[in-house]
């Protein structure tokens, strides 16, 4: 019943903010529920503050979130309050990439008249939306599309047919609801200058937690970004669980590796900065991710969708996946099997893990032509120009608004 009741409710709200006066220049961006600035919609708003000068910028978050990386041009509003509802009213664009709760606590939708995006954050290997709920039959489908509508946004953003589908069935979506083109947050790999300036941040990152300093910079970095567990708050951690093989061989090749947290195993623990003492294993979540992959030489993860945007740099992948049986069962459960949808080496224990270390280190080029197969074939509306392609996309659909 409490479900009827808020998608009553949240219908009322929808007609009752219904506005057809909205200022198509005024675009607001939030993501990952306001305490977050670091995904697509800040390389969007920042990309667009420079390009597009008619447009007035809004970024909407929690009043303690770290928001340096926007640009001084974005105005920053504080979630909630009475400024940040007043430009939800008249706001012509809204731009997400979780659902309305970006915006304001309630998570309801007060943007009717609006053009509301979702540029998402990250391409699916795990089951999203209402794919979870294992539930497609009419019924079903009819209330999720009323769900949708409260809840998220009309359009989404999709970097290729393969994962257009997905949206399509995890968010009962029509064909016309789909922005095709590349994540904004990847532009920084086509840009070698940036990439460079990456790396050193993350480097400095790396030196400032160490007790000695390294004799030498890293000749290679190794990162580890798993993804969190619905069902359970344990994830492997290399800083937790160490291993003598595992130094030496990192110790022998100038190696370290970098362990970044996904947001919501983050959360739960409460770890903004974790080290161990092996002087080349350091946990360190207060770092773009983006960031962080473009200073990666050798990327670990499980499910998590960092090695989709990974694959654009054509470096070597590895899917430590020790629970996969357990997580396809009982946990969130995936669209592919490992098969399907490996970038790489899936070691199951820490042996084979650093034994495909050891491989990729010798040589990156092994399954160089896997990568590129799922390259193209999770990318391939992928560009260095994503950002404008999505602005004009949404100018269009504005247009149609208008008739």
């Amino acid at each position: 019943m409490s479900r009827i009741y808020n998608l009553i409710s949240g219908y009322i709200n929808l007609i009752r903010n219904w506005n057809l006066h909205r200022d198509r220049n005024i675009w607001i961006f939030g993501e990952w529920f306001g305490e977050k600035c670091c995904d697509n919609c800040l390389y969007l708003a920042n990309e667009l503050c420079e390009s597009h000068s008619e447009l007035k910028l809004y970024w909407i978050t929690e009043d303690n979130t770290d928001t340096t990386a926007l640009s001084s041009k974005i105005i920053v509003v504080q979630r909630d309050s009475e400024e940040c509802k007043r430009l939800l009213h008249k706001a012509g664009v809204a731009i997400m990439n979780q659902e309305y709760l970006d915006f304001s606590k309630s998570g309801q939708n007060y943007f009717g008249g609006a053009t509301t995006v979702n540029l998402w954050h990250g391409v699916m290997w795990k089951k999203i939306g209402f794919d979870l709920r294992n539930r497609h039959d009419l019924i079903s489908k009819i209330y999720h599309k009323l769900e949708r509508k409260i809840e998220t946004a009309d359009y989404w953003l999709a970097t290729s047919v393969e994962t257009k589908k997905l949206f399509e069935h995890a968010y009962c979506l029509g064909k016309n609801q789909i922005i095709k083109a590349g994540y904004p947050r990847n532009s920084i790999f086509y840009d070698k200058e940036k990439t460079s300036i990456a790396k050193n941040k993350v480097i400095k990152q790396v030196q400032s937690l160490s007790e000695y300093k390294l004799k030498a910079l890293p000749s290679v970095i190794i990162t580890y970004m798993p993804t969190f567990r619905d069902k359970t708050n344990e994830c492997f951690s290399f800083i937790n669980n160490k291993s003598q093989k595992l130094e030496r061989l990192l110790e022998k090749n100038n190696a370290i590796i970098i362990e970044k947290s996904h947001f919501v195993t983050e959360n739960r623990k409460k770890d903004k900065r974790i080290r161990n003492t092996s002087g080349r294993i350091f946990g360190i979540n207060d770092v773009q991710a983006t960031e962080l992959l473009a200073a990666t030489d050798i990327l670990i993860t499980d499910y998590s969708s960092c090695f989709f945007d990974f694959l654009l740099l054509n470096r070597p992948i590895i899917h430590y996946i020790y629970d996969y049986n357990y997580y396809v069962n009982n946990d969130r459960g995936v669209y592919y099997t490992k098969e399907q949808i490996a970038c790489g080496k899936t070691p199951e224990t820490i042996d084979e893990v650093i034994s495909s270390i050891e491989a990729y280190i010798k040589d990156p080029s092994i399954d160089e032509n896997l990568r590129k197969r799922q390259r193209d074939r999770f990318w391939e509306y992928d560009s260095s120009d994503a950002c404008e392609k999505i602005y004009q996309a949404i100018r269009k659909i504005q247009e149609k608004q208008k008739v």
